[in-house]
């Protein structure tokens, strides 16, 4: 048994090729180093200059474990963020290569920090394909900062900061107070108060 050569190669997104090693058993090991890139890759087995029996194969280069410091969170949404609109933030789960893991299960937290109003908890929906959405809507304007964690650590080692600005005058929901609405008096200058 042994002292037969194989030939192999890998074609796709990379490509490369060897030899297969004797086992002197009558098997022979093959060692396909795995690529970064994630997709599906053409695996040949050749004898003679002729593939053996299934040969070519499909090898599916999945991503790897996730990785809470390769992940990300899509910040985007926040740009001229105003108080009472609904902004939707989304942390894709990575694998150390940054590929995009492509199944959930993870169990993220995410803060909503102000200064003025403490920090505050929000809800982060899994959405089953390796991303998860949060959205966020404040009453009050000023600079927050989302700080989302897995097991206690930062996704992606960063803490992100923005600005909420005071929402759009609207007349169907701004209201006028104060007592100068019902009477005021000559010669004084009469207060009304308008929160929009």
């Amino acid at each position: 048994t042994g002292g037969k050569v194989f030939q192999w190669s890998v074609s796709g997104a990379v490509n490369s090729r060897g030899m297969a090693s004797d086992n002197f058993d009558g098997t022979y090991t093959i060692l396909v180093g795995s690529s970064n890139v994630i997709g599906a890759y053409q695996f040949e087995v050749k004898r003679g200059g002729n593939d053996i029996l299934g040969s070519p194969f499909v090898l599916n280069n999945l991503p790897g474990d996730m990785n809470i410091f390769s992940s990300s969170v899509d910040m985007s949404h926040t740009l001229n963020f105003r108080v009472g609109e609904i902004r939707t933030v989304t942390v894709q789960a990575k694998d150390s290569a940054r590929n995009p893991i492509s199944f959930g299960g993870e169990y993220f937290r995410a803060e909503l920090i102000n200064a003025e109003s403490g920090a505050s908890l929000i809800l982060v929906k899994d959405r089953g394909d390796g991303s998860y959405t949060l959205d966020i809507q404040s009453v009050l304007s000023g600079n927050f900062q989302l700080r989302v964690t897995l097991s206690n650590i930062v996704v992606g080692g960063q803490i992100y900061s923005f600005s909420i600005f005071p929402g759009a005058l609207s007349t169907s929901t701004s209201v006028v107070s104060g007592t100068g609405l019902s009477n005021s008096r000559a010669g004084t200058v009469t207060r009304v108060t308008v929160v929009p």
